[in-house]
């Protein structure tokens, strides 16, 4: 008996390669056009571009070109369907250069371009944020005679987007996009989402009124993209509306529809609102991002809810949901406002164990926290590791670390102050009232003096802090006339005064003899506490 042999065609092999293609196997796609190739059966256009296709679903940019630039030597010429395979193969992976590269190849060529070639173009500048070649692009897409789409007029408003060009985004779409692309939904979510990059919520909701009127359904991401826009536009009131109007929607609201309505609320100093929201979200099954904790957490953070907010970054770990700066600054704060020394240090040393990058946000919180707690040394060894790991030091760092230096150190924080001098870090009032502080509850009189001199000298606006500790200061050294000195210029400046700057005045004038003077504070006094 002879046995039958059944030889598979080219038929058959491209089909193979394209049901791999559809289900996102790009491995065995390859496989199997490279079992083509073998077998000798005769390979095509329809072979290579699915094969291409492939690549691109697996983000393999350079396979795809192999394959693309292999096809001459198997006698297939390149077409159109396998250049724009080639170029979104590129274009996915935002190698906007090797699209241009194609491009211009497929130009020298002779190749017929169309609709898809262009939006792969400029969708890939757009990516690379090269929004003035995408609007080259669009120039010479319309000399060619191509005629554009929705999906093209997208690609080209994104790309502006992407280039801050919010204006010339608005231009294309009320200009030069026909009707049919204006009743897209998706050509409006770009146009709006420019608006909203370049701060510009206003135009937005202008691109709304048009939309509705046009009768043109809103969908999710039209929703996001006006939560968004108001967020970063300081409308929180309107953001939120948008957020309970996605609710009752149609749309499926998605993890971009909650983490802009908690952000938005963050903004506002609203915890609770974002706390609920987050909540919702939970019972949602939406998936949680990074940044819905990073905004939950940093709501809690700015209203004080220190126990929250580290909770909520417990929550995260436990999820497993991955962590970045922004959520462990916000951690830190947290900590840093509840005094939670112990718990802060606990945090940074996880983000160097993750390897996530620490910034000045970072150390500026841990040593603050440091301080609070009365740990000076951890404040110290915190910012020489800022120093060695070339993080840029600023005017929070030294004032962070002198005021950890307030209980007995004030030699140190005058070390800080003089490091921070030689650094040519902006001093402030902050920095010098808690240097002047230190040398006050030291009891370095002088050199408190010394400090607020340099300040007048500086042109540092002093505070009633900053007064009352110099005041405090001349009355413990028994100079009772600059300590008069320092209560005359607080009143003169308009600076409020209290029973700490009053009643340490009259002490210097007592010290000093001078009862006339420190009756007449206390008539000062009697008559200020009348009138309140």
């Amino acid at each position: 008996m002879v046995e039958s042999r059944t030889e598979l065609d080219a038929i058959a092999f491209n089909a193979t390669i394209s049901a791999c293609e559809k289900c996102g196997e790009w491995e065995q796609a390859v496989h199997a056009f490279s079992l083509m190739i073998d077998c000798n059966v005769e390979s095509s256009t329809i072979s290579f571009s699915a094969a291409i296709s492939a690549c691109e679903k697996g983000c393999e940019w350079k396979k795809a070109l192999e394959l693309f630039f292999s096809g001459a030597q198997n006698r297939v010429e390149s077409n159109t369907i396998m250049f724009n395979a080639a170029m979104s193969a590129c274009e996915t992976c935002a190698e906007w250069d090797q699209v241009l590269q194609l491009l211009r190849l497929m130009l020298q060529r002779n190749v017929e371009t169309n609709t898809i070639t262009f939006s792969v173009g400029i969708s890939a500048c757009g990516k690379g944020g090269e929004w003035k070649k995408a609007l080259n692009l669009f120039s010479l897409s319309l000399q060619r005679g191509v005629e554009p789409d929705a999906v093209f007029f997208e690609a080209v408003i994104g790309a502006c987007e992407q280039g801050s060009g919010w204006e010339k985004a608005l231009h294309l779409f009320n200009v030069l996009a026909p009707s049919s692309v204006q009743s897209n939904a998706s050509t409006f979510n770009a146009a709006m989402s420019a608006c909203r990059k370049g701060g510009e919520w206003q135009q937005a909701l202008l691109l709304l009124s048009m939309m509705m009127q046009g009768l043109v359904k809103m969908d999710i991401v039209t929703f996001n993209t006006l939560i968004s826009a108001c967020e970063k536009g300081g409308q929180w009131e309107k953001s939120l509306g948008f957020f309970s109007a996605a609710i009752h929607s149609e749309a499926e609201l998605d993890t971009i529809t909650f983490s802009a309505a908690i952000s938005a609320c963050e903004k506002c100093g609203k915890w609770k609102k974002a706390l609920r929201i987050f909540t919702e979200m939970i019972q949602s099954a939406v998936q949680l991002a990074t940044a819905t904790f990073g905004a939950v957490i940093s709501a809690c953070e700015k209203g004080g809810e220190w126990e929250n907010a580290l909770k909520l970054f417990g929550l995260m770990t436990h999820t497993k949901v991955e962590f970045n700066m922004i959520t462990c600054n916000a951690a830190i704060s947290a900590c840093e406002k509840g005094c939670e020394w112990e718990k802060a240090l606990q945090l940074v040393n996880l983000m160097v164990q993750d390897k996530v990058d620490l910034g000045a946000v970072t150390f500026n919180a841990a040593i603050t926290a440091c301080g609070k707690g009365s740990k000076w040394d951890k404040s110290l060894h915190l910012f020489s590791a800022m120093g060695q790991s070339k993080v840029e030091l600023d005017s929070f760092t030294f004032s962070a670390a002198i005021s950890s230096c307030e209980i007995g150190k004030w030699e140190r924080a005058l070390q800080f102050l003089r490091v921070q001098m030689d650094c040519k870090v902006q001093t402030n009032m902050i920095t010098c009232s808690a240097a002047l502080s230190a040398c006050e509850k030291g009891g370095e009189w002088e050199k408190a003096l010394q400090l607020v001199n340099i300040m007048v000298q500086s042109k540092i606006e002093l505070d009633m802090i900053t007064f009352s500790a110099a005041i405090s200061s001349c009355e413990k050294g028994g100079w009772w006339e600059k300590a008069l000195s320092f209560f005359g210029a607080m009143v003169q400046s308009k600076v409020q005064t209290n029973t700490i700057t009053c009643s340490a005045t009259i002490s210097a004038c007592e010290q000093g003899g001078e009862w006339e003077k420190a009756l007449h504070l206390v008539n000062l006094m009697a008559q200020k506490e009348g009138s309140a």
